[in-house]
């Protein structure tokens, strides 16, 4: 059975899009792979997902837009990376990124799931000035795009997402993958 990493920065309990697409997908993808989950530290119930392993990493004590972002260590996200078959990041907060780092440098076949435009989402939590935001949006912009090109895939939920990533000339693979038809 091939062993799959799934890097995220949010899961369960916490609920929002990320969260809930992970808790209807991975019992399906747990047919076909062996998981094995990085994520923020949550404590969760999750005895109806089979998974082979989950590995939590502790959060800093700020908040960007109510969120506390991680700490994940890069030689435990190294190690989970040289395990795994593949490797799928669920955004490019500190988890994902790190793990699409360490799989492109590894030469594992890495895909990402775009949930949502990062730098909408940073600079909506950083401060209240214009000048600010416009700054903290464009050096977001641009570290997506260096991350997101060190994937094989992208998976997009509409084809306009997947038009905004080609002009900011995010090369991988894109596939759309329509949600909740």
């Amino acid at each position: 059975m091939k062993r799959l990493l799934i890097a995220t920065d949010n899961f369960l309990p916490r609920w929002d899009g990320v969260a809930r697409f992970l808790s209807e997908i991975i019992p399906k993808l747990s047919k076909k792979y062996m998981i094995t989950v990085l994520h923020r530290s949550f404590q969760a119930n999750l005895s109806n997902m089979t998974m082979s392993k989950i590995v939590r990493f502790k959060t800093f004590n700020f908040q960007v837009n109510a969120y506390n972002p991680a700490k994940p260590s890069r030689k435990v996200i190294h190690q989970y990376v040289k395990q795994s078959d593949l490797v799928w990041a669920q955004a490019i907060g500190p988890i994902g990124a790190a793990a699409i780092r360490s799989a492109h440098r590894q030469r594992k076949p890495v895909a990402a799931f775009i949930h949502s435009y990062e730098w909408d989402l940073v600079s909506k939590g950083i401060g209240s000035r214009h000048n600010t935001k416009k700054a903290v949006r464009w050096l977001v912009k641009k570290y997506a795009s260096h991350i997101y090109n060190k994937c094989d895939m992208i998976m997009t939920p509409s084809l306009e997402v997947a038009e905004i990533f080609n002009w900011m000339k995010i090369h991988p693979d894109k596939k759309i993958i329509h949600l909740w038809r």
